[in-house]
């Protein structure tokens, strides 16, 4: 059993003698593959540049968060430096 549901044809605009089902689909452009392989160092290479730029970044904070938690103590001065050390590392992460 199948239903077929129509709506009044005064809602609809005329139906075209080619419809888009019956229009052929242009052909892609044979050069996309191409500019796509052309590209692929370029971003290979940056990628490997922000990974660097990442890894040191993230040396960098360790370093500062390993200092700090050695000069951590009870004094306020300590517990500042560990602050800081957290919030270098929060500004680094947000500029990437």
């Amino acid at each position: 059993m199948s239903i077929h549901f129509s709506a009044p044809t005064s809602l609809f605009e005329p139906v075209s003698a080619t419809s888009s089902a019956t229009q052929p689909v242009p052909p892609k452009s044979a050069s996309m593959p191409e500019q796509n392989t052309q590209i692929l160092p370029d971003n290979e290479s940056n990628l490997v540049k922000m990974r660097h730029e990442r890894e040191l970044v993230f040396q960098r904070a360790a370093t500062d968060l390993d200092q700090a938690r050695c000069d951590t103590g009870s004094s306020a001065p300590s517990s500042k430096a560990w602050e800081d050390a957290w919030e270098t590392l929060r500004e680094h992460m947000t500029k990437m």
